[in-house]
C-alpha cells in the first residue's frame, strides 16, 4: 500500500478564484488590500484583477481614487465540464464560510 505524498502544496481554489471571492466580499477593496486578503503581492493581485476583468468575471469602475470591481452576474464557469454554471451560486457557498483575517 502506497503512502500519500504531503510534501506537495497546492489549493482546491486558484488564486484567480480567492482574488474573485475577495472581490465579491468588498467591492472596494484596493489590489493591495485583494492581495494582502488572499496571500499574494500587491502585483500579484493587480494581475489577476486584470485577467478577471479581462475574462468577463468583473467590472472594473473608478470610485474616487480607488477602483471598485463588480462581480459581472451571467459570468459562467470557465471549464467546459461546468461552463453552464453561474459563478455566483459558488462564490455566495464560499463567501458563508469565510473567515476573516485578524486585523493587522
Amino acid at each position: 500500500m502506497s503512502r500519500p505524498r504531503h510534501n506537495r502544496r497546492w489549493l482546491l481554489v486558484s488564486t484567480h478564484g480567492l482574488a474573485l471571492l475577495q472581490v465579491v466580499r468588498n467591492p472596494t477593496s484596493s489590489a493591495r488590500e485583494v492581495g494582502e486578503a488572499i496571500g499574494v503581492t500587491e502585483r500579484q493581485a493587480q494581475r489577476l484583477l486584470a485577467d478577471l476583468v479581462e475574462a468577463g468575471y468583473v467590472d472594473k469602475r473608478p470610485a474616487g481614487r480607488r477602483n471598485e470591481y463588480r462581480l459581472c452576474e451571467d459570468a459562467r464557469m470557465r471549464h467546459p465540464m461546468l461552463a453552464e454554471m453561474p459563478v455566483r451560486p459558488l462564490l455566495d457557498c464560499l463567501i458563508t464560510g469565510v473567515v476573516s483575517p485578524p486585523p493587522v
